[in-house]
């Protein structure tokens, strides 16, 4: 039982299912948060690498 954090409490799966479709809904927000997250990250690093060559670039043609 490793992954404790991914399983459901059985009352609220039990339960009329509106706590569970609200605590999905939650969590596919939260996923979609940290998934923008990353790709803005990525982004910038990118971005940052692209410009570094391109200075690396002009100083060596100098």
């Amino acid at each position: 039982c490793a992954n404790i954090k991914g399983l459901k409490p059985i009352a609220v799966m039990v339960g009329s299912g509106k706590l569970y479709r609200m605590q999905l809904k939650e969590e596919r927000r939260l996923q979609r948060e940290r998934m923008e997250t990353r790709r803005k990250n990525r982004a910038i690093r990118r971005e940052k690498r692209t410009s570094h060559n391109h200075s690396a670039d002009s100083e060596s043609k100098e």
